[in-house]
């Protein structure tokens, strides 16, 4: 595997001398000479890159769209907390798993008497590399990223955690990689030496956690369908033999085996084995923590980040390494056979990509003496997706008003509506409105003459990127510009659409036309917030009550588009009963959640 990656040393010399030449990209010219009501090419792929990363760190987006295509390199910051369980006090001889929140850890002490937690402390910025999506979650599509990093394509049947986590560190010995950052239903670090910049805080043999075969296997195989103990056939063997955590059940060979929490895969030691029943300290009173309220809480943890990015972990932007950047022409080609975003993977990319990408990575991890523009990439994303999120959301609620059941007593004030609707696109496009701009006489704002609107247009979506100095920029940062400037770009074309026709709205007074206009407006909203498809407006609607969190189970159920709903956080001991089930896909902004019986839902 290593020498495989000689080639890569190979290629960097052209790909240095070019470090200064933007990656393929949309090509900026031609982008600016394009009318501003013209649409979006069918392969743009801006949009997503976006998304992908304003999401990093944040646990809802990355359940949402499970299938990462972003590699980053990412620093732990010194003084940060960093937690491993296992069934002993030994510090891992060989790499092995840590977790950023404790309760993730407390998984994978329950070894009866003898389970411990080890805190440890960064002593340094750890390097690492981050895999976005849920990457350490093992189904088809999550893994996509690693496999093309250590194999060079998709591969099929790699299930074994200890000889990924093995083929990850003596890849990343080369540049210096302390670790890999993925995320299940919380986030972990893949570490591979516990001897180096980190130091042991604290080592406690923590209370055991209780076991019940009726309650807890029905938690565990409902809540972690997540990985297996067989060895790859071309994967080294680990240092450690591979624990057994019970039977797996049967599987196509393509799709992950099963296990249960306390085996390997997660920040933790060896699997637990067959349960060994618990003595309570001495002196102890009252009841144990069972396995389920253990497992529980771990997913509420990983809950803590679902809009709020991890902290703890700063995320390099100028070295960040998109999939969906057209350079690679084969996964193009892939998506244009694929309906929804959701579903796109890495599988068909060729093996010239392959290199390409592993080139690029490469270069990324070595250069010296490149600090890029310092521009916070993520912030000015954030900023887009903070300013239009809710008020596209309201704007949606609004023209959704006209639909009201056949048995309403009272009916839709239209001219409201379309007031209300005016005033709202105004409100978005008031920072760029000119009154010089405006025509003089009421013939030049007709909904065919557009030019007027051209000039509010184009400031709107360039006023995020026009101020940066691209001479600064890394390779990687003109691919986040042309993605920050193609989300902006829709945006703003899609409020000038509605724009030319709400302009005059108000004057329209046959109950008709203004029903039809709404109807128009509507149906372009809905588009541009179908094409965004910002996990922001995924919810749980009605909202959770005080003892509830709201839950997006994908992850669990690998369900593409799961509708979110409310779990308790009381009666998550309660068996599976009818799961929470696959619900109906909600379109962006529709909310559709609903709450769920059975394991932790409220009847």
């Amino acid at each position: 595997m290593i020498a495989g990656f000689a080639a890569v040393g190979v290629l960097l010399a052209g790909l240095v001398s070019a470090a200064q030449v933007p990656l393929a990209g949309p090509d900026a010219h031609a982008e600016a000479s394009k009318p501003w009501d013209a649409p979006p090419d069918a392969d743009e792929t801006g949009h997503l890159i976006f998304d992908g990363v304003v999401g990093l760190l944040k646990h809802w987006s990355n359940i949402y769209h499970m299938n990462g295509h972003n590699v980053v390199p990412a620093f732990v910051t010194p003084g940060t907390l960093l937690f491993h369980g296992r069934g002993d006090a030994v510090s891992p001889a060989v790499p092995e798993w840590l977790s950023l929140d404790a309760e993730h850890s407390l998984i994978f002490t329950n070894h009866g008497n003898s389970g411990h937690l080890l805190t440890y402390a960064a002593t340094r910025p750890l390097k690492l590399l981050y895999f976005d999506g849920a990457s350490a979650y093992y189904r088809s599509g999550t893994l996509d990223t690693q496999d093309v990093l250590i194999y060079g394509n998709v591969t099929t049947g790699r299930w074994n955690p200890f000889g990924r986590i093995i083929d990850l560190c003596d890849w990343g010995k080369e540049f210096g990689i302390d670790g890999y950052l993925r995320m299940e239903f919380d986030f972990e670090i893949m570490y591979c030496n516990f001897t180096n910049g980190l130091e042991v805080v604290s080592s406690v043999n923590v209370p055991p956690i209780t076991w019940s075969l009726a309650t807890d296997l029905q938690l565990d195989d409902h809540r972690f369908p997540l990985l297996t103990h067989g060895e790859p056939s071309d994967s080294p063997v680990p240092a450690e033999p591979i624990p057994t955590a019970g039977p797996v059940p049967n599987s196509a060979p393509s799709d992950p085996p099963r296990r249960r929490p306390g085996g390997p895969g997660g920040p933790g030691g060896p699997g637990r084995g067959p349960p060994i029943p618990p003595d309570p300290p001495e002196g102890w009173q009252g009841s144990l923590r069972s396995t389920s309220q253990v497992v529980f809480e771990a997913l509420h943890a990983g809950y803590w980040h679902n809009f709020a990015p991890l902290t703890g972990i700063k995320i390099d932007y100028e070295g960040l390494i998109t999939f969906y950047n057209p350079k690679y022409m084969s996964l193009v080609e892939a998506r244009r056979t694929v309906d929804s975003p959701s579903l796109y993977r890495l599988l068909n990319i060729s093996r010239e990509d392959g290199v390409m990408f592993k080139s690029e990575l490469a270069h990324v991890l070595t250069r010296h003496g490149v600090k890029g523009s310092g521009i916070d990439w993520g912030n000015v994303m954030r900023h887009i997706m903070e300013r239009h999120a809710d008020r596209l959301e309201f704007l949606k609620h609004l023209l959704q008003s006209v639909d009201q059941p056949a048995n309403t007593t009272t009916p839709v004030n239209l001219t409201s509506v379309v007031r209300e609707t005016r005033q709202q696109v105004l409100t978005m496009l008031a920072p760029y409105l000119s009154r010089s701009s405006v025509p003089s006489s009421r013939d030049g704002a007709t909904s065919a003459n557009r030019t007027w609107l051209e000039p509010a247009i184009s400031l709107c979506a360039s006023s995020y990127t026009k101020y940066m100095d691209v001479s600064t920029f890394t390779p990687q940062e003109h691919i986040l510009k042309s993605a920050t400037e193609a989300t902006a770009r829709e945006i703003c074309r899609t409020l000038g659409l509605v724009w030319t026709t709400t302009f005059g709205a108000e004057s329209v007074a046959s109950p008709r036309t203004q029903r039809a206009l709404l109807v128009e407006w509507r149906t372009e909203i809905e588009r541009l917030m179908g094409w965004l498809d910002w996990a922001v407006w995924l919810k749980c609607d009605p909202g959770c009550s005080a003892d509830e969190i709201c839950s997006l189970d994908g992850i669990w159920t690998g369900i593409e588009h799961p509708t979110p709903h409310c779990l308790s956080l009381l009666h998550w001991q309660r068996g599976r009963g009818g799961g929470p089930g696959p619900g109906s896909p909600s379109g962006p902004g529709e909310g559709g959640g609903r709450r769920e019986a059975g394991w932790g839902g409220r009847p």
